[in-house]
């Protein structure tokens, strides 16, 4: 399951995550990607507070799993089951579709383990599809040198510095604080792994790799890097 500081990350941010995600802009891309596939069974991997799910509740059949359950609403609008990613408590080709749209892969620091995430995936859905943490060339750079910084100001106005330092190969130690104005409110630090075209766990798995949910191709010099495994986007 979970590590505890995995745990203590996520009930640090918690507080701030509704307002986060309202500035990703991924949501119309992925409801349009469940639409063309003609997906009629949809397994939301990593479903935080269900963003996704609640988007596509009521156009297909829709189940949202995560190992925590510190985002999810008390009533979330949704199907959740709280389930580990390596281990899924579901049959063989339950699912059309199975999307990671936050990219819990991230989480998941060694490559054994993110292996056993992918085979559950493809054991339950005939396509997966992983919207994937990936830096840019010059952003990894930075992050080598310990210096990669970004910084975002939440609707409530809210900034939220991050600052990312590279512990190896696309391993990097994150801390995200959170301030009003001079007064710091929160401070969480986790590590995360992105994805690389090089990813070992997506060898012999004829994964293809795009630049964004809507097929574009992908640059490996760009940040975006979109997994499907099982079909095309």
């Amino acid at each position: 399951m979970a590590s505890p500081e995995l745990v203590q990350y996520y009930a640090t941010v918690a507080p701030f995550y509704e307002r986060e995600m309202t500035l990703r802009t991924d949501l119309p891309a992925c409801c349009e990607l469940v639409s063309r596939t003609g997906a009629r069974s949809v397994l939301d991997l990593g479903c935080g507070n269900g963003r996704l799910s609640r988007a596509l509740a009521g156009r297909t059949e829709v189940i949202g799993i995560d190992v925590l359950t510190t985002l999810v609403p008390a009533d979330p609008g949704f199907e959740f089951v709280r389930a580990d990613m390596r281990d899924l408590p579901f049959a063989a080709g339950r699912f059309d579709l199975a999307i990671a749209a936050n990219d819990p892969f991230a989480h998941l620091l060694d490559d054994g383990d993110r292996a056993r995430a992918l085979d559950e995936a493809q054991r339950v859905a005939r396509h997966v599809v992983v919207d994937g943490l990936s830096l840019t060339t010059a952003d990894d750079a930075r992050a080598q040198a310990g210096h990669l910084t970004r910084e975002a100001v939440l609707p409530d106005g809210i900034t939220r510095h991050e600052r990312w330092s590279a512990v190896g190969a696309h391993r990097y130690r994150t801390t995200y604080r959170y301030q009003r104005g001079d007064a710091l409110l929160a401070e969480a630090t986790t590590d995360v792994r992105a994805w690389s075209a090089d990813e070992p766990a997506l060898r012999g798995r004829a994964a293809r790799l795009y630049g964004g949910l809507d097929g574009r191709a992908h640059d490996r010099e760009g940040s975006a890097l979109v997994i499907s495994i099982g079909g095309a986007l």
